[in-house]
């Protein structure tokens, strides 16, 4: 049995220790295997499975591709197993391990500096907002409002932020 795996710009033999596979832009796994049979090899049935993402063999029957999309980064075993045409499963099969690296966006690091930046901004925002004497800017002092006939007075102050 042989089993191959393609990315966007990515194809990888089964080899002795697993493959280590950074993102191309899209998350669409295609892996191609078959099986040999001389006698009838249009009656060889698969099933795989993809370790770390699903517990259940998916039959494919006669098909010879399996595809995955957005699978998330993480480590992976692509298991197949087939059955030659008097129906018996080979059930020691075959298994591809890899690891789909992150997106930079992905990871601890970029989440880290996200959330220092937006704090950072925050805090910059609030610093231009106050007067010197620590009253917030005032856009409308007194404004009336007539509703159903009553007037209401409001005082309206902007917040730091809002102001368009």
């Amino acid at each position: 049995m042989v089993v191959s795996l393609k990315t966007c710009s990515l194809a990888v033999q089964k080899q002795s220790q697993a493959a280590r596979m950074k993102p191309h832009g899209s998350r669409r796994l295609e892996f191609h295997y078959t099986g040999l049979s001389l006698v009838a090899p249009e009656k060889v049935q698969f099933k795989y499975r993809l370790e770390g993402l699903e517990k259940d063999w998916v039959d494919a029957g006669p098909k010879r591709v399996a595809n995955y999309s957005f699978v998330p980064p993480g480590n992976y075993n692509f298991h197949m197993i087939a059955c030659n045409n008097d129906g018996i499963w080979n059930e020691a099969g075959v298994m591809l391990p890899f690891t789909l690296l992150p997106h930079f966006w992905q990871t601890w690091w970029f989440h880290f500096m996200g959330g220092l930046v937006t704090m950072a901004v925050a805090c910059f925002t609030q610093l231009p907002s106050r007067l010197p004497g620590g009253e917030p800017k005032r856009i409308f002092t007194n404004r009336i409002v007539r509703d159903g006939g009553v007037s209401v007075l409001y005082d309206m102050t902007v917040l730091p932020g809002l102001l368009i």
